[in-house]
């Protein structure tokens, strides 16, 4: 039986190419080195950018319009979120229902104009 604390952190696209991914790996990363278990709830990856020890749970549909796409994507997040007994659940906007939600907009500005820690 695994007691691990259980995060899952989703974002439909995460492909490296915009400060929104790489703040969403830095999360998960920081997760798994504390000790949980971590899921990471995408549409698009690239996986290359994902630590073995953080499982990606991919949603895939073949639904033509986008809007019914997205809509389809918060909804199984909220699914997997409660079949799984997921402890701590974010999203960036692509959910509904998450316990904590972070505004990648404001994220890459901050990116931008905030000193890393290691900088300072």
């Amino acid at each position: 039986m695994n007691n691990a604390f259980s995060v899952a952190i989703s974002n439909r696209n995460v492909l490296g190419k915009n400060g929104a991914s790489r703040i969403l790996i830095e999360q998960a990363q920081n997760f798994s080195s504390k000790g949980a278990q971590v899921y990471l709830y995408v549409s698009r990856i690239n996986k290359a950018l994902v630590s073995k020890n953080i499982t990606i749970k991919r949603f895939f549909s073949l639904n033509p319009i986008k809007k019914v796409r997205r809509e389809q994507f918060a909804y199984k997040f909220k699914d997997f979120c409660n079949k799984s007994n997921i402890d701590l659940s974010i999203g960036n906007g692509d959910t509904v229902h998450q316990q904590i939600l972070f505004m990648h907009n404001l994220i890459e500005l901050e990116n931008k104009f905030v000193p890393k820690m290691q900088d300072l």
